[in-house]
């Protein structure tokens, strides 16, 4: 937890209403409001300008400047430079891997086995990935993104920062 607090005075209010604060890797220190609708409060923010969507561990999307940062690469470097088993690699370990480590790989994806993992219920849906039906699927979408990337990188980390605020 944090001791980061921030304080909100409110007219009418006697006393402030204090909201824990985060810092994140890289980026603007963050206000968690979520406890203002236990007080009758919402917050408005036009367009998600100052407001994050999310917590990633992984990912960074400053859509303002066009930084889209995934494992600390910038997207644009990965899908270029990248291979999908480096990126898979990428996800499970946090570094993009050696030659050598990606010797063995490929059979582990091939042979079925849980490489991954499985979120539990009560995690949030980025916690846990599994491979099923919607590979293909999956597989197209990021071969689209990845064109687009390498074609528009601040538009792709907009276009991204936006698919995420929609999601919630």
């Amino acid at each position: 937890m944090t001791d980061k607090k921030a304080q909100l005075s409110v007219d009418g209010l006697d006393q402030p209403i204090e909201l824990p604060m985060y810092s994140g890797t890289l980026g603007p220190d963050v206000i968690d409001v979520t406890s203002l609708v236990s007080k009758g409060y919402f917050t408005y923010d036009p367009g998600f300008m100052s407001t994050g969507s999310c917590e990633s561990k992984i990912t960074f999307i400053d859509g303002a400047k066009g930084v889209l940062l995934h494992g600390g690469y910038p997207i644009d470097q990965l899908a270029s430079q990248s291979d999908y088993l480096e990126i898979c690699y990428l996800l499970l370990n946090g570094e993009l891997p050696t030659a050598e480590e990606l010797v063995g790989l490929p059979s582990a994806l091939e042979s079925g086995s849980d490489i991954i993992g499985e979120a539990d219920e009560s995690d949030t849906p980025m916690t846990g990935i599994e491979v099923g039906d919607d590979e293909l699927n999956t597989f197209k979408l990021l071969e689209q993104v990845n064109e687009l990337v390498a074609q528009d990188a601040p538009t792709a980390a907009k276009i991204v920062e936006r698919w995420i605020a929609s999601e919630d």
